[in-house]
């Protein structure tokens, strides 16, 4: 948005008021969305190095459990409350990199936000095959996701969500011009980017 968008809309606006509605437009606008697929280098990189994490654990505790030799009731128990730890170490192990594929192939089908659209999956009906890192079925319901919520998912035809006029409510556009009058400036500006032809006739020669 420039200074020369903002006049089209309201010609009155003075230099200072234009400088705050694009100061409050610079706040709030969210940073790009990043291609479908895509997954930022710092969240992969900490996910991977978890993962090594894990998997070292998981190494090291079954090397001191092949060392711990020998018998005796000392040693029997040692060797219980190892190979409890490794079997625990290794289910942790394998729901980590069950969520880590999981966010990954939803991610590649071009969800712009895991988190919001895996509730959408019935997370719990998933069944995970870990030797081939990989959810039977998984496709079908992230189809039946996108037809329902294209608007979630980038490069699909998008379904506008509830408009918002300058407020954490949604609310309905006015009904007539003097509603409209009654908008802020930032609630104009929303309304001529959303829906240019109720703006023009909302405001026609205003």
């Amino acid at each position: 948005m420039t200074k020369e968008q903002l006049l089209a809309i309201n010609p009155d606006l003075t230099d200072d008021q234009i400088t705050q509605i694009l100061a409050g437009i610079e706040a709030t606008t969210p940073p790009p969305t990043p291609p479908a697929g895509s997954i930022p280098y710092e969240r992969f990189k900490a996910v991977n190095d978890n993962k090594k994490t894990l998997e070292a654990q998981v190494a090291s505790m079954q090397t001191m459990l092949k060392d711990l030799t020998g018998e005796g009731e000392d040693l029997d128990k040692q060797r219980s409350a190892l190979q409890a730890l490794v079997a625990n170490s290794k289910k942790e192990l394998t729901e980590y990199k069950k969520g880590v594929q999981l966010e990954k192939l939803i991610t590649q089908a071009g969800a712009r936000n895991f988190k919001t659209v895996l509730p959408l999956l019935d997370e719990e009906a998933l069944t995970y095959d870990e030797e081939k890192d990989t959810f039977p079925h998984l496709e079908e319901k992230l189809a039946k996701a996108k037809e329902e919520n294209a608007y979630l998912f980038q490069g699909e035809k998008e379904k506008e969500p509830p408009a918002f006029y300058g407020s954490p409510n949604p609310a309905p556009p006015p009904k007539d011009t003097k509603e409209a009058k009654a908008m802020t400036y930032m609630e104009r500006l929303e309304l001529k980017q959303k829906n240019p032809k109720e703006y023009d006739r909302l405001f026609k020669g205003e």
